[in-house]
């Protein structure tokens, strides 16, 4: 309890940052992640058996990173990694399985990885206390000056196995000085139950997936529905593209603040809200930004590898499995944090279709070159071959039995649908379309991802810019 309790101590300085804007010296920032590093380290190889395992065949001991600058020198843990040693090789020996939660990846785009995390208990909110105490009266006072009140709707994965799902029914449990007022619907309903529950409950503080805001706008446009004007919008979980930014921006006017992270490693940056940047949270976690295994410096894109600095059921350290494209940046935020900033170029980067040349195209991307289109009910993109994608599309209304559709080949939509993606893919990927009456689900669930590559991309061929 008395490591707890420095913990969150030591803690204070990086919420406080955050949460105010107040600027802490990053030479402080490095020592604290060099003394957590060492600990974390030191942790996994005693207690968890796929680390000792790893660290063993590289020929790493403990006492080999002495700090920050020595990260580079620890294998990488892959998601198969966390796979092939689920459970027992990858929880502490410190924890029982009963003492823990499991959280889960959604498995959209392959076999679910699983981790653990410590369950919380009502004694660690005595330690808590003190840090929440005394951040509550800045917060409660930015939220008057911006005129934002505590009616939280969020619209998320409804699963024990999601973070943010168990999260907020943690919260839920709180007192409602704490809590405020919160409901949570599930982000796998239709748009048009997310549309009701916006309409319904008026929320001041709307928390979702950009994915799910996105369809919510189309499906309110198409049927020229009013959407509420919450005052703050928290979203992440995937990535917030230009396109995408820009009409959940025409549509809400609240302020927009992205969260980044993964249900592996928890939170890893915060949005500001002045200049819409994300701000790292270095106390936290440490995210490097890797190509080839060498470190990229500022300005250069790379891939992302976290080492999470709080769980001690399941260690996250040089974990990859988040398959991002990052930028570090090297400027200060004018917000007055000194935070490393970081900029997500492309997300995801197994979900993203991979070009001849090895260039990615984010599924943003493919998603809007299918706007506009009230024609289309439902659709799904798959990439079958690098040279071979294929559009399958329910049309609006079933379409006309007594008139071709014009999305059969030579169709006025089909000639719009495959100009679009040719001017993305090139002239030599083939598109064909398909007309279908449902686009297949996962097994089990009613889900269905609207961009799908069944093209391998192993991370040495990326090309992102």
């Amino acid at each position: 309890m008395f490591e707890a309790a420095k913990s969150i101590l030591s803690m204070r300085g990086v919420f406080l940052d955050v949460a105010t804007g107040r600027g802490v010296e990053r030479k402080n920032c490095e020592m604290i992640q060099s003394q957590r590093l060492r600990r974390m380290v030191r942790y996994a190889y005693e207690n968890v058996e796929m680390y000792r395992n790893k660290y063993d065949a590289a020929g790493i001991k403990p006492e080999d990173i002495r700090s920050i600058a020595d990260i580079h020198k620890l294998p990488i843990v892959t998601k198969d990694d966390l796979r092939s040693n689920y459970p027992g090789g990858i929880l502490s020996r410190r924890f029982r399985e009963r003492d823990c939660s499991v959280v889960s990846t959604t498995g959209t785009t392959g076999e679910p990885v699983k981790v653990f995390n410590r369950k919380y208990k009502a004694s660690d909110m005595v330690l808590a206390a003190p840090l929440a105490f005394m951040l509550l009266p800045r917060l409660a006072a930015v939220m008057k000056a911006e005129g934002i009140g505590r009616r939280t709707l969020a619209i998320v994965a409804v699963d024990q196995d999601c973070v943010t799902y168990s999260s907020l029914r943690e919260l839920m449990r709180a007192p409602g000085f704490i809590r405020g007022s919160l409901d949570i619907v599930n982000s796998l309903d239709e748009p048009e139950a997310h549309i009701r529950a916006l309409q319904q409950y008026d929320p001041h503080i709307l928390v979702s997936y950009p994915g799910v805001l996105r369809n919510v706008i189309t499906s309110a446009r198409r049927a020229g529905l009013p959407l509420p004007q919450p005052k703050l919008l928290v979203i992440g979980g995937e990535l917030l593209d230009d396109n995408t930014r820009k009409a959940i921006s025409d549509t809400f006017k609240g302020k927009l603040v992205e969260h980044y992270g993964a249900t592996e490693v928890g939170a890893v940056a915060l949005g500001c809200p002045q200049e819409g940047r994300l701000h790292i949270m270095s106390m936290l976690s440490v995210l490097e930004v890797v190509r080839d295994g060498k470190p990229m410096p500022p300005g250069v894109p790379g891939n992302a590898v976290v080492t999470a600095l709080w769980n001690m059921a399941t260690p996250m350290i040089r974990y990859s499995g988040l398959d991002d494209v990052l930028v570090l940046g090297d400027e200060e935020c004018s917000c007055g944090s000194r935070l490393p900033v970081i900029r997500v170029i492309q997300g995801r980067t197994v979900d993203s279709f991979i070009l001849p040349d090895g260039e990615l195209i984010h599924p943003g991307r493919l998603i809007f070159a299918l706007a506009n289109l009230p024609e289309i009910a439902y659709y799904q993109v798959i990439q079958e071959e690098v040279n071979m994608v294929r559009v399958l599309i329910v049309e609006a209304g079933g379409g006309d039995g007594g008139t071709p559709s014009p999305f059969v080949e030579g169709g006025p939509l089909w000639s719009v649908i495959v100009t679009r993606f040719k001017e993305l893919l090139g002239d030599d990927v083939h598109v064909a379309i398909d007309l279908v009456d449902d686009i297949p689900r996962l097994p089990g669930s009613r889900f269905y991802p609207v961009v799908r590559s069944l093209v391998n991309k192993p991370s040495a061929c990326l090309k992102p810019l």
